[in-house]
């Protein structure tokens, strides 16, 4: 694989890495670096796990009570969130 092809290869999977800064680096330093993105990608975290939907953050828009302040002290915080332009509320 030429230089070249390493570096797209590179950003394929880490888009922060400008090519400006990663032909600073000679092409056996940029194999290096590709195969450990590699192993990072294929390697599951030690304490990933599969999750349930129902385990998963609720979020609703801003507007809409997530739930009431007695329940808020109860439960956690809320906290509110912009996505995109729109109000999101994210209670945990």
């Amino acid at each position: 694989m030429r230089k070249h092809d390493l570096i797209d290869r590179i950003q394929s999977i880490n888009a922060t890495a400008s090519e400006a800064f990663l032909t600073q680096f000679a092409e056996s330093d940029l194999r290096e670096y590709l195969d450990h993105l590699l192993e990072v990608q294929l390697a599951p975290h030690p304490t990933a796990r599969a999750i349930s939907l129902s385990e998963l953050p609720v979020c609703r828009p801003a507007q809409v009570p997530v739930v009431s302040a007695a329940a808020a002290e109860r439960i956690g915080d809320a906290v509110d969130l912009s996505l995109g332009g729109q109000q999101m509320a994210l209670a945990f």
